[in-house]
């Protein structure tokens, strides 16, 4: 459609437009927008919708955006399909521009130009651009302007300044006397009169006011002359001006005139003063002359019209005028004249004032005053009266203050007295404050009132107050109150004192309250100190009350955890409740008592002083003595029974020990019995037969599998790090004095003690044997069983030696009956040495108890804790410390011994890969771990040695450096275990690391658990809360448990993702165990494999062959020629040092000289062969009989009728990889550590055939009646997997697949075919094509297909699609599985065992028919693969042996195994 494209042929869609272009309806190509326009859409169908380029920039041919012209060019308009230079002359430095800006004068621009340029003229002179190159010239400068050179343009002279000549390069300013006020000028004019210029003036600048000029050249103000006397001069004054008639102007630099004052006058100009007015004249201000005056009395002279002669005029009100020229007078204060025209002023009236001069009138007197005749101002009432009235005259008039109040001087009314003041009778000016003991809260009262007993009042009190706290008053009317005694206290108010309460004290008189005693200090009724510890502290030791005061933390300690302490509890007399022990009356440690298995015997074992405690009287314990115990129970924690050969029973039960003989006899006897039923088990699980009886053979059934599970899932290798992991974990309490809750060492001390190896607490009580006495069972029995067994495997083997013939050498037998039962002792060894040595490390455990004050350097005396009744230190403890030291000789360090040189005298072999019987018998010791770390179990061994017995050498008292060097141990063994990964398998070097991790997190928290105890001891739970932020100990070994469990289900999920990868890595596992096969080699050989091929048609494959081997077998040693040929003389050396033959067949091979010499050879030396047949004629390929042709008939019985291992060379991956594990399974069974079985189920992970494939959904597959072979083939797919239903219908009906069975009868023996193939490419029904290459079943050349199938289907595509190639033998699951997936097939959620279990079948099935088809054959004749494009078969089915690889084969693996071997152990020094 128009706005798409499309450029290739057989499309079934088309593509958008692309930007920049258009595409009409049908186009094959995009076309491109024309220059100058655009578009950056992807569906335009014309160039219409190219948008037009804007102004500014430009379009080239199929733009996707316009482009902005870039500087010095320009585009005007629209549609520019490119952008213009600008011209000479002109410049655009934007971008995106219409247009170029002219280039200013003085600067170039050539053409384009993004700037302009600047010139470079000369100063004086200016440039301007004169030609049309836009090239400028210097020209000089006008007259009247200034030019700086280089692209400046002429700059106008400023005023003040000229340039007289052209060609100047700056302005000459104006001479002094003269100035110059425009711009551009050539020359100055003269100063003007009245002014002076100085030098570069714009102005004349007037003379000051005062002075004057009539000079045309002043050059400054100094030049203008001063004013004279009697004359001004104002601003700029060319002349003096003289002073006119009534002015005057006295001295010199006069601005101007001042008139004569009134009284005076001046007649004449220019004068410099004024004359005064003389008596009987009159003289308004600025008089030029004297008036005459004669006025009557109440009037006044004036000058009122123009002719200057006075008029009499009335005297003003509020003036009084005597007549004559006398002018009016004011009147004074306390005078007024109410009208005009009066000679004098009358007095204010009484009751009146006035205060002002001039006044017409007088005013009222005030309030709080009065007014006598004439008074110029009010006089205030006297103190102790006031009034409130405007016409009083006299002081008597004002009203005197009544009682309790007064009134100040002056006062309009009168003024109660405040509270806590008084005033008796009349007139008072003051208040009186109350006096001391009384008060008064009322205003305007004449009298004060006595204070309250328990309250005081001070001087002018408006209330009583009340004492304060700690002070009292007795009695009423006092002014102060008395201080408390120390040791009482009283209330706000109080008029006595009272005691202080118990665990109060009042050190100081007057202390308002009782200070409750400093924490943790305690005191009784009216204490004036605090002497003895609270409740839930006890005191240290005595001392002085004041420095127990002084220092209460350091006296007053908490109470011990559980223990009791009430007021006035000393470190003697703590309470011990029942469940506790404690060493010694000094020491503030208290024990719990532990149950021993009982339910809360410690409790009623431990029976404490708690009743002692509450006593008044309180007795003291003596140190060692058994007043905490319960009767009949003595010994520390009271562990120990009172009487004689007793022990303690349920942990509060004494009972007497049985006989010492009929023990013996029960350990006999447990022991023969555990032996005769082991050897009975043994027996049973090696009969074969009973696994088909009703009762036993599910059990020996249900064994059959355990085992094959352990063994697959490599669990050895992971019992013993969880073993490990559990040993070291179960000793924290008894070797690295933890003391942790029941809720953790509950169940582990029970666990450790269901695997002990002390049989004689098992049969005997702990109590009733001596731990010497122990000691020698727990270590010797284990020696006895491990003896024992060893002689039976060599009595044994001597038992099958009597009846031999001929009979081997008697030592030699022996040692092998040694080494049958090594595997067992070594298992026992591993299970045991933990447990004995930590039982014989013991003899140093010890448990300390406190006897010594906190306050004093730490003294403990200990216990065993395996025999509490021996005091550690003593002669009896030395003797079981002897005793241990020789039994660590024997297990600790003769096991580590022991493994390690069992691990020395298998380094060869191991590092050899060439097992031996050494090496198979102590696999225990190093089957899990790689080859270059063979040596980690006693690695290992010696860290769970140091970890659960060597730390024990570490004095009891330095307990603490037992857990960091365990804490340390862990840590670098972790690191370490991290770093080496010394195990085979991945998930097992995970588990390693994590349990190692987990023991790490253990040993931290046990160092918490323990610093948390010691704070506690010493200094208290909330110090160790402070420090450690855990509260109690419960917490911490809480968060402890939590972080490991953490950590081991982190890395066990880690190593369930870890080994599921490495599953999934293409390497060729063992189904048994899935796992890579352990590869091992003869003892002398160098390679597992030789590659004997002819170079001109076998080197590419035998090539691919060593490469694909190395990466799915890693560690196989091949020989190719190319890589390993140093010496072609020495081919017979290098047949001999291989360890299996690969015979590459291919044209020209039997033909080679060399070849034929590496033939003879291997025959010669009865080596193991396999054949390898290139059935590819384009490779140099052939039928195996024509390949036997070649051969020489002397060789051709050794080669092609001993039953050696056969297979076809494919290039295709997945059937490539069957042939190659074909090889594989040859080369194993020929080495020695799998040389005495007779198959190896091999596996790739991702193979097809490995894979449980089901149909998710219905699938119906069509297998026409008229395609021969393909409902066998449809049925054979069906059966295999599930999900798949197969039709044989005439028609697909509801079929979703049609199978296409191709062979040479196809489209030949039924025409119906043909037709039924193009109706079903005509219902688009899915086609699956199957290519049988199966000579027997048809098998043929893909190119015959072209020939038989009609050609209409050919054109119609239907060979487009790969046909899946079904080959026979090993081959053929590998078929059905592709087959399978083209059909849909996917891997199976559930039932995969099934799959599995079918395709298992089809595959043995596939086998027996292809073997019923061969046997029908002449033995004489060998088995091919028709044009040899797949399959497999065994050369010569009469010749082949069940369980070897053939007459040659497996005969020849167990000939040359053992010749090598016997050459090599003739220097070994095991058999």
């Amino acid at each position: 459609s128009a706005g798409s494209y499309q450029n290739d042929t057989g499309a079934t869609g088309c593509h958008d437009c692309k930007q920049g272009s258009y595409c009409p309806e049908g186009a094959s190509a995009p076309r491109p927008c024309e220059a100058g326009s655009y578009s950056d859409k992807t569906n335009l169908d014309s160039a219409g919708g190219c948008e037009g380029c804007p102004e500014g920039h430009a379009c080239t041919t199929g733009s996707v955006a316009p482009m902005a012209c870039r500087a010095g060019t320009f585009a005007a308009g629209s549609r520019n399909a490119e952008c213009e230079p600008c011209k000479a002359g002109s410049y655009q430095s934007a971008t995106g521009a219409a247009g170029c800006v002219a280039c200013a004068l003085g600067s170039f621009c050539p053409v384009g130009a993004s700037l302009e340029l600047p010139a470079a003229c000369e100063p004086g002179t200016y440039a301007n651009a004169t030609d049309d190159g836009g090239l400028p010239d210097c020209f000089d400068c006008p007259a009247g302007s200034s030019c700086g050179g280089g692209a400046a343009p002429p700059a106008e002279c400023s005023p003040g300044s000229v340039t007289a000549t052209p060609g100047l390069f700056k302005c000459e300013r104006c001479s002094a006397g003269s100035y110059q006020n425009d711009t551009g000028a050539t020359g100055c004019h003269d100063c003007k009169q009245g002014s002076y210029c100085p030098e570069g003036a714009s102005a004349p600048r007037p003379c000051e006011a005062g002075s004057y000029s009539d000079k045309t050249n002043l050059d400054s103000a100094g030049g203008c002359e001063g004013c004279p006397e009697g004359h001004a001069c104002t601003t700029g004054s060319v002349a003096p001006m003289a002073c006119r008639a009534g002015t005057f102007a006295a001295g010199s630099r006069n601005a101007e005139c001042e008139p004569c004052k009134a009284g005076s006058y001046q007649s004449a100009t220019g004068a410099a003063g004024c004359v005064a007015c003389a008596l009987g004249s009159f003289c308004p201000v600025g008089a030029s002359l004297e008036l005459p005056a004669a006025c009557s009395p109440g009037t006044y002279a004036n000058v009122t019209d123009g002719d200057g002669l006075p008029d009499c005029l009335d005297c003003p009100a509020g003036s009084a005028c005597p007549g004559g020229a006398a002018p009016p007078t004011p009147c004074e204060s306390g005078h007024f004249a109410s009208t005009p025209g009066l000679s004098k002023c009358e007095r204010c009236f009484a009751g009146s004032y006035q205060n002002d001069m001039g006044a017409t009138g007088c005013r009222d007197c005030k309030k709080g005053s009065y007014c006598e005749p004439g008074a110029s101002r009010p006089l205030p009432c006297e103190g102790g009266s006031y009034s409130d009235k405007t016409d009083l005259s006299a002081a008597s008039q004002c009203t005197p203050a009544a009682p309790g109040h007064i009134a100040a001087r002056g006062s309009t009314e009168q003024t109660a007295c405040g509270a806590g003041s008084f005033a008796r009778g009349t007139r008072n000016e003051v208040c009186e404050l109350c006096v001391e003991g009384s008060y008064q809260g009322a205003t305007g009262a004449s009298e004060c009132t006595d204070a309250d007993p328990g309250h005081f009042a001070t001087t002018g009190a408006t209330q009583q107050t009340p004492c304060a706290k700690g002070s009292y008053a007795a009695t009423a009317g006092l002014s102060k109150c008395e201080r408390c005694e120390p040791g009482t206290t009283s209330g706000v108010g109080s008029s006595a004192c009272s005691e202080c309460a118990a665990g109060t004290y009042a050190a100081n008189p007057g202390q308002g309250q009782c200070v409750p005693c400093p924490y943790p200090l305690g005191s009784e009724r009216g204490a004036v100190i605090c002497s003895f510890c609270q409740k839930d502290f006890y005191l240290l030791q005595s001392a002085d009350p004041i420095e127990i005061f002084s220092s209460p933390t350091d006296y007053c300690k908490p109470c011990p955890p559980s223990a009791e302490c009430s007021d006035n509890t000393a470190l003697a007399t703590i309470g011990v409740p029942a469940g506790y022990w404690r060493a010694s009356p000094s020491s503030a440690v208290l024990t719990a008592c532990r149950d021993f298995g009982g339910d809360r015997a410690g409790e009623a074992r431990c029976a404490g002083n708690e009743r002692g405690a509450k006593q008044a009287s309180r007795r003291l314990e003596e140190a060692g003595s058994d007043e905490y115990c319960a009767p009949g129970f003595t010994g520390p924690e009271c562990q120990l029974c009172a009487a004689e050969n007793h022990y303690l029973v349920d942990g509060d039960e004494c009972k007497e020990c049985a006989p010492r003989g009929a023990a013996a006899g029960r350990i006999a006897g447990i022991v023969l019995g555990l032996c005769v039923a082991c050897g009975l088990t043994v027996w049973a699980y090696s009969m074969t037969a009973w696994r088909k009886k009703t009762f036993i053979g599910p059990l020996l059934r249900f064994a059959d599998r355990s085992v094959k599970y352990y063994v697959g899932g490599g669990m050895t290798a992971k019992v013993k790090i969880l073993f490990g992991f559990y040993q070291i974990s179960t000793v924290l309490s008894s070797t690295y004095s933890a003391r942790l809750p029941d809720k953790y060492t509950g169940w582990t001390d029970k666990l450790a003690n269901a695997i002990s190896i002390d049989w004689s607490g098992f049969i005997l009580p702990e109590q009733c044997l001596g731990y010497g006495e122990r000691l020698v069972v727990s270590a010797l029995s284990p020696v006895v069983l491990i003896a024992l067994l060893m002689g039976t495997g060599i009595a044994l083997r001597l038992h099958v030696w009597r009846t031999a013939s001929p009979r081997p050498k008697l030592w030699a037998e022996a040692a092998l009956g040694l080494l049958d039962l090594t595997p067992a002792g070594l298992v026992l060894i591993f299970c045991f040495v933990p447990s004995i040595s930590a039982s014989i490390f013991r003899s140093w455990s010890c448990q300390a108890y406190t006897i010594s004050p906190p306050n004093e350097p730490l003294e403990q005396v200990s216990y065993m804790r395996q025999d509490a009744s021996v005091e550690c230190g003593t002669d009896k403890h030395e003797s079981i410390t002897g005793l241990a030291i020789g039994f660590i000789v024997l297990w600790p360090a003769g096991s580590l011994v022991l493994f390690t040189s069992l691990l020395i005298a298998c380094s060869k072999p191991l590092r050899a890969k060439s097992p031996n019987a050494l090496t198979k018998a102590t696999a225990f010791l190093h089957r899990e771990y790689e080859k270059t770390w063979y040596w980690w179990e006693a690695v290992e061994l010696a860290r769970k040695l140091v970890l659960t017995g060597f730390v024990l050498l570490i004095p009891e008292k330095n307990a603490f450096l037992r857990l960091v060097v365990a804490t340390l141990v862990c840590s670098c063994y972790a690191v370490v275990l991290a770093v080496v990964r010394p195990y085979k398998r991945v998930e097992d070097d995970v588990l390693a690391v994590a349990t190692s991790l987990a023991l790490l997190l253990l040993f931290l928290g046990t160092n918490w658990t323990t610093i948390f105890l010691g704070i506690e001891e010493r200094s208290g739970t909330d110090d160790a809360d402070a420090v450690l932020g855990f509260g109690s100990l419960n917490g911490i070994v809480d968060t402890m448990i939590v972080l490991v469990v953490f950590a081991l289900v982190f890395f066990l999920i880690g190593a369930v993702v870890a080994a599921r990868r490495v599953a999934k890595i293409p390497k060729f596992r063992l189904v048994s165990t899935t796992q890579p096969p352990e590869l091992s080699i003869v003892l002398g050989l160098t390679w597992h494999l030789f590659n004997s091929h002819i170079w001109s048609t076998g080197q590419d494959a035998v090539k691919v062959i060593k490469g694909e081997l190395q990466q799915l077998l890693p560690g196989i040693k091949i020989f190719l020629d190319v890589d390993d040929l140093e010496d072609i003389g020495a081919l017979e050396e290098y047949i001999r040092r291989s360890q299996v033959i690969l015979f590459f067949l291919s044209k020209g091979y039997f033909r080679s000289k060399n070849c034929l010499r590496e033939i003879r050879s291997s025959l010669e030396m009865d080596k193991p062969i396999v054949l390898v047949q290139e059935a590819d004629p384009a490779k140099g390929g052939a039928t195996l009989q024509a390949l036997r042709d070649e051969c020489p008939e002397d060789l051709q019985p050794d080669i092609f009728e001993k039953g050696w291992t056969h297979t076809i060379y494919m290039r295709v991956e997945e059937y490539q990889r069957v042939s190659l594990k074909t090889i594989v399974e040859a080369v194993l069974l020929c080495s020695p550590n799998y040389v005495n079985q007779s198959s190896l189920q091999l596996c790739v992970p991702g193979e097809p055939e490995s894979q449980p494939l089901a149909f998710a959904k219905d699938t119906m597959l069509w297998a026409s009646p008229a395609n021969a072979g393909a409902q066998v083939l449809a049925e054979e797919i069906a059966t295999t997997f599930a999900g798949l239903i197969v039709s044989t219908a005439e028609a697909p009906g509801p079929a979703t697949h049609m199978l296409l069975y191709l062979n040479e009868d196809s489209f030949v023996s039924d025409e119906r075919l043909a037709e039924q193939v193009k109706q079903a490419r005509k219902d688009k029904l899915k086609i699956v094509m199957a290519h049988e290459n199966d000579p027997d079943l048809g098998g043929c050349l893909f190119s015959k297909f072209f020939e038989t199938t009609p050609q209409e289907l050919i054109a119609d595509g239907l060979y487009k699609s790969l046909a899946r190639s079904c080959f026979p033998g090993r081959h053929h699951p590998v078929s059905l599985a592709l087959l399978a997936k083209d059909l849909g097939a996917t891997p199976a959620r559930s039932g995969s065992v099934a799959s599995v279990s079918r395709l298992s079948a089809s595959i043995a099935e596939h086998g027996s028919r292809l073997f019923l088809k061969i046997s029908r054959r002449s033995s004489a004749t060998a088995t091919t693969a028709g044009d040899g494009s797949g399959g497999e078969a065994t050369v010569s089915v009469d010749s082949v042996e069940p369980g070897c690889l053939g007459g040659g084969g497996a005969g020849a693996c167990l000939t040359s195994a053992a010749a090598l071997t016997a050459d090599a152990t003739a220097e070994a020094p095991w058999p």
